[in-house]
């Protein structure tokens, strides 16, 4: 979809275009072709509705200072039918053009018809881009680096789409592979730090070293439970489970689900165990003290239901 707006800027290149011919026919100008020009919007609007360049950028090609160059080109503009009210050459050799009122009307009644369309183009013909934007990292805290970007690059993405191009927006969350793994082992060191001291866990090198990573182990130290799933290894998952005051129910439902994972250890393959989706396995957990357990965490698809009281 071309506006009329971009199809005016093209017939005015064509127009010069066109003035270069006629020149180099009457033995004016060289027959060399033009070099590429552009025809804007002016940053000022009193230098004209549209400016163009050609003739500086030509003025050596063609052997002629720009302001004499833009003059005889000038001279040569035939329009036709497109709607100009008159040129002028200016400054080092600009040419700016003002469009007659019945252009602008014309503006208007095309906003009218495309409506919630008007301002797309086909400029970019259907080319693929990828816009890589924001990388929500969750282990370390947001900050206004990724608020900015996510808004940079959704606008970014949007104003290619409506130039015509094929877009793929990539927002990257990284909540898998070796930095959970490493988040991970980091708030265990850092959880147990704080029952047994630095020197008896100190926190490897290659851990996260940030104090933020403290902030989050105090959490669970505060509520007097923490539970840490560990994978660094990848054949195993290992699950601790540390409380100073245990709910009986909890207890009952880790239980149950050990049992839970070691009935289907039992009778799948590995292939089938590492194919089976959560909500399969969720829905053979049928002891009422581990359903419990799941939906306050969220972990069952169920209604919701309150927490249980501390015994």
């Amino acid at each position: 979809m071309i506006s009329r707006f971009d199809e005016t800027r093209r017939q005015l290149a064509a127009v010069i275009s066109a003035a270069f011919a006629a020149a180099a026919a009457e033995g004016l100008l060289p027959t060399a072709e033009a070099a590429p020009f552009v025809v804007e919007v002016p940053g000022d609007t009193a230098n004209g509705d549209f400016a163009a360049n050609a003739a500086m950028v030509n003025a050596r090609t063609m052997r002629m200072a720009p302001q004499k160059l833009a003059a005889l080109l000038t001279e040569r503009f035939d329009f036709g039918s497109l709607p100009v009210e008159r040129c002028e050459v200016a400054g080092p050799g600009f040419i700016n053009f003002y469009m007659e009122q019945s252009w602008f009307a014309s503006l208007t009644g095309e906003v009218l018809q495309k409506g919630e369309a008007f301002g797309r183009s086909d400029y970019g013909r259907g080319e693929k881009v990828m816009v890589e934007f924001v990388s929500a990292n969750p282990t370390g805290p947001m900050h206004m680096g990724n608020a900015r970007g996510g808004a940079i690059g959704d606008c970014l993405a949007a104003a290619l789409e409506w130039s015509g191009h094929d877009v793929t927006r990539e927002f990257y969350v990284n909540d898998a592979g070796n930095q959970i793994n490493k988040f991970g082992a980091s708030l265990s060191v850092r959880y147990m730090q704080l029952f047994e001291g630095e020197e008896k866990h100190p926190l490897p090198e290659d851990c996260y070293q940030g104090m933020d990573i403290l902030d989050h182990a105090k959490k669970g130290y505060g509520a007097g439970r923490y539970t840490c799933v560990n994978l660094t290894n990848t054949d195993t998952i290992e699950f601790r489970i540390f409380r100073g005051t245990l709910k009986y129910n909890t207890l009952i439902a880790t239980l149950q689900l050990l049992d839970r994972i070691c009935d289907v250890a039992l009778c799948l393959t590995d292939d089938q165990i590492k194919a089976m989706p959560w909500t399969t396995f969720a829905s053979g957990c049928t002891q009422p003290e581990l359903v419990q357990y799941l939906k306050e965490r969220r972990l069952y698809v169920n209604e919701p239901v309150e927490s249980e009281e501390e015994v």
